[in-house]
């Protein structure tokens, strides 16, 4: 796990300060780090061109050019004239290394982007877009000092940007690199070591970039066990069945010990039950069913068969939530209707007017349960639950039991419901992913949030975790049903709140490299890889 910052000027500042360092000297190093990385990647002669911009971002150009001439065939492409002091310094100093200029960008096998750096912001200039334009056609490989120009430090991407193959940031990590829509831009990222260790430059930050080793899977240490020793997990299954089947298996794959569906018939109320046994009575008249019987138990027995079609035989089936469960999911193809709307054209008058009955929604009944005491068990929250106002109750007074996994369109509407500000595009909520996150985990400390996107983000108590390993292939119906059934199976086990949600994002983006080929994931391919990791 490493460390992220919004922006890492403090920090540059503080090294200076504290460890009697001066600009120049972490310009030295930052061209330092900028040539070991290119004399790894090429040969010698390689022709290597540096374009440079006006401050300090182009004087790192000017530096690394006078460091590479000699061994290199370099050149300059001066887009903007010297302007910072060490910019102008740095430029003299490669002009008297006998570093050649050039008037137009030419084919080479690397170009490094030292044009704007980390001081970007705003919208580029028609001349700037189209010289990024040819810088990035220009080469084999490409290089970004601190930040692919176009791109700024919050990660947001205007109509443009430098393609880096590798991004070298300067001294340590930083947060806007990681946006989902800088995953396109950035390449490999890699710290540049400025003179002194990472441990000495950094601070303590609420940012925090996962990697592949943070993952700890399940370990069955105790020979002594039994299936009761791994929890049980329930998930609740709505008009899209196959979302809670995926879920369910994905939670026994991580080695839940037990895992249920029930229906969200199940989870409503007595006047629901009467309605229901209306319908069994409209179905039975009409030939489906053998006529004449009445009794409720026997309907409750056929929501049971009817929802097994095509269903495992390993995970259970049952009317009620289990008094054992340890966790429950619930939102996953749920649906945010009653789903008998859609029922035959033949339903009896009374049986229509009985769905008029207003009934709460199986949230709101899951939340009437807990504050009875009733149920005791964390709970997963998905897609429509985050449509759902019972959602507001939950988090008032259950925080500190839920991990919610919103889409950025679900997280908007979650926003909404708990009234706090939000912008009004989808466009800019995910251009603020990381703000918007922070601030609903501040606002709610004890709740766990895992945001989805390209690159996942895990909020709980003020404090953000980027997860930067997944791959297209989880772009596909189904992966987010996977995703929170890993989460339940890892709560089932024992594990908080917070690592349930970052070892099963870490579990299901590793995961997804399993597959040779990115297009041809699917959910239950994905569960079969959790296995091998």
């Amino acid at each position: 796990m490493q460390q992220l910052y919004t922006a890492t000027a403090s920090l540059d500042s503080r090294a200076i300060s504290k460890y009697l360092l001066s600009d120049e000297l972490l310009m030295e190093n930052a061209a330092n780090a900028l040539l070991g990385l290119i004399e790894r990647l090429t040969h010698r002669q390689s022709v290597v061109c540096i374009v440079c911009g006006s401050g300090d971002n182009g004087a790192d150009g000017y530096a690394l050019a006078r460091k590479l001439q000699g061994n290199h065939r370099v050149r300059i492409y001066e887009a903007k004239e010297p302007k910072s002091p060490l910019c102008k310094l740095q430029a003299q100093r490669a002009s008297l290394a006998g570093v050649e200029w050039s008037k137009k960008i030419l084919p080479c096998d690397v170009i490094v982007d030292c044009l704007f750096g980390s001081g970007f912001s705003g919208e580029l200039s028609p001349e700037s877009s189209k010289l990024i334009e040819q810088m990035n056609s220009a080469a084999r490989l490409n290089i970004a000092c601190d930040i692919p120009s176009g791109l700024d430090l919050q990660g947001r991407v205007g109509s443009i940007a430098f393609r880096a193959d590798y991004t070298m940031s300067m001294g340590a990590l930083k947060a806007g690199l990681f946006a989902d829509s800088a995953k396109d831009i950035v390449g490999e990222v890699i710290v540049g070591d400025l003179g002194i260790s990472r441990a000495l430059f950094e601070v303590q930050s609420p940012f925090s970039l996962l990697e592949a080793s943070d993952l700890h899977l399940p370990a069955r240490t105790k020979h002594n066990c039994h299936k009761g020793s791994f929890g049980h997990v329930a998930v609740v299954s709505g008009e899209k069945m196959g979302a809670a089947e995926l879920c369910a298996r994905a939670a026994l794959r991580m080695g839940a010990g037990l895992v249920s569906i029930l229906t969200r018939q199940s989870l409503e109320s007595s006047a629901k039950k009467v309605a229901d046994a209306t319908l069994f009575d409209d179905f039975a008249s009409q030939g489906f069913m053998d006529s004449g019987v009445r009794d409720y138990d026997r309907l409750e027995s056929w929501h049971a068969r009817l929802n097994t079609l095509g269903s495992s035989v390993e995970i259970m089936h049952t009317h009620e939530i289990p008094a054992n469960a340890n966790v429950l999911c619930i939102g996953m193809g749920l649906g945010r209707t009653n789903p008998h709307t859609k029922a035959s054209k033949t339903i009896s008058a009374t049986h229509q007017a009985t769905l008029a009955t207003p009934d709460k929604s199986p949230l709101a009944l899951i939340a009437a349960r807990l504050d009875s005491g009733e149920l005791g068990c964390s709970l997963v929250l998905d897609a429509d639950v985050f449509y759902d106002k019972a959602i507001i109750s939950l988090l008032k007074r259950h925080a500190a039991r839920l991990v919610l996994t919103p889409h950025p369109k679900e997280f908007a509407s979650l926003l909404q419901l708990c009234g706090l500000d939000s912008p009004n595009t989808l466009a800019e909520i995910l251009e603020q992913r990381f703000e918007l996150a922070l601030g609903f985990s501040q606002t709610y400390p004890e709740a766990t949030l895992l945001l989805k996107g390209a690159n996942p983000i895990i909020a709980q108590g003020g404090k953000l975790y980027i997860n930067p390993l997944g791959t297209p292939a989880l772009a596909k119906g189904g992966s987010g049903d996977v995703l929170s059934g890993l989460i339940a199976g890892f709560l089932a086990q024992g594990y908080g709140m917070l690592d349930s949600a970052i070892n099963a994002s870490l579990a299901h983006a590793l995961a997804s490299k399993r597959e040779k080929n990115a297009y041809a994931l699917t959910p239950l391919r994905l569960i079969e890889h959790i296995g091998e990791l």
